[in-house]
């Protein structure tokens, strides 16, 4: 709807009134769940990025195909 008025019905209406409203409006569980959800994906956005490293250590030998690839 165009808002070329000034006018404003906000103040004479109660929207609490019309049972329509009342069953679009989010409980306090979904709110609630919607930030649960979405601080949830931000911390697991944040660590896909941190640095990840594997390290093995181990006792053994180092073999290569070519004569000219051995150490």
């Amino acid at each position: 709807m165009l808002n070329i008025s000034n006018n404003t019905v906000k103040d004479d209406v109660r929207m609490e009134d019309f049972d329509c409203y009342k069953e679009i409006q989010l409980s306090r569980a979904n709110v609630r769940f919607k930030r649960w959800l979405l601080i949830t994906l931000v911390i697991l956005i944040i660590i896909l990025f941190l640095p990840w490293t594997q390290n093995i250590q181990t006792n053994g030998e180092v073999t290569g195909l070519n004569p000219a690839s051995r150490p």
